[in-house]
């Protein structure tokens, strides 16, 4: 539960008014230990404090928020984000490639409950919305972040197992995608083309259709890094080589336009 303050209401009172509700649902505990049935969070209190401390949220969704104090220049300081819509992703980057103009996190990510890498998005989001401008987050701060996006992909069903049939047709035993193995999943570039086109003539009264292109299904061998596992991607299907310029980037890939600008809607 999150009470938020009128405001026009002090902040005092507002505590004040936050913990009475809390107290008020104390007496309908129905457990033979009784006790509060809400617990004041520790994020509301100062880091290292006993205080409380304003908190803050912005949110796009019910799974995709951050929770933050503000610093003397109005800085975010996260103590609580979501790592929902962001968690299928492989780390761009590790804790110590981390950018040097973004802070390093007040509290430890463990209890952050994110990354470092989405520590810094998260950082970079409340920080635009702060200034007035929340649509546009500036996405630059890492070069990591042009590289192919790249996700962990675990055939583990026989659905997903079912997507390489063509693939496996031909291919002896050893070469085929078994079930269980650890793979890299990419997604293909909107610009990306296979070269595949299809024609459809008409008898003389009508141009011709445009051509048709198959969408491509990137996919490579288990890498640990973008770098390396977009060196060796290929189409699920086909098995033909697929080019890393042909791959949605992470900031693509997380709904920005050249890295300066952030797409999502919740930010109005």
């Amino acid at each position: 539960m999150a009470i938020a303050k009128p405001e026009d209401m002090g902040q005092e009172t507002f505590f004040a008014r936050a913990k009475s509700v809390a107290e008020w649902f104390t007496p309908l505990n129905p457990y033979e230990v009784k006790g509060p049935l809400l617990k004041i969070k520790d994020i509301n209190y100062a880091i290292g404090s006993k205080k409380l401390a304003p908190l803050y949220c912005l949110a796009i969704s019910s799974k995709r928020y951050v929770l933050f104090n503000l610093d003397e220049q109005r800085r975010p300081i996260i103590r609580k984000a979501s790592a929902h819509g962001l968690g299928h992703l492989i780390a761009p980057y590790g804790s110590e490639e981390a950018p040097p103009n973004i802070p390093a996190p007040a509290a430890p990510l463990s209890e952050i409950g994110v990354e470092r890498w989405q520590y810094d998005l998260w950082f970079q989001i409340t920080r635009a919305a702060l200034d007035g401008h929340p649509e546009q987050v500036d996405l630059t701060y890492h070069p990591a972040l042009q590289l192919p996006a790249m996700s962990r992909y675990v055939v583990t069903t026989p659905a997903l197992e079912r997507w390489f049939k063509k693939y496996n047709a031909k291919r002896p035993y050893e070469d085929r995608v078994k079930p269980f193995i650890f793979m890299c999943g990419f997604q293909a570039s909107s610009l990306a083309a296979t070269g595949e086109e299809t024609f459809a003539v008409d008898d003389g009264s009508k141009p011709p259709r445009k051509p048709k292109q198959r969408p491509i299904r990137p996919i490579a061998p288990y890498s640990r890094t973008s770098k390396e596992g977009s060196t060796y991607t290929f189409d699920r299907e086909t098995g033909n080589p697929i080019p890393a310029d042909q791959l949605k980037t992470y900031v693509q890939a997380l709904g920005a336009d050249g890295g300066r600008s952030w797409s999502g809607s919740g930010f109005t």
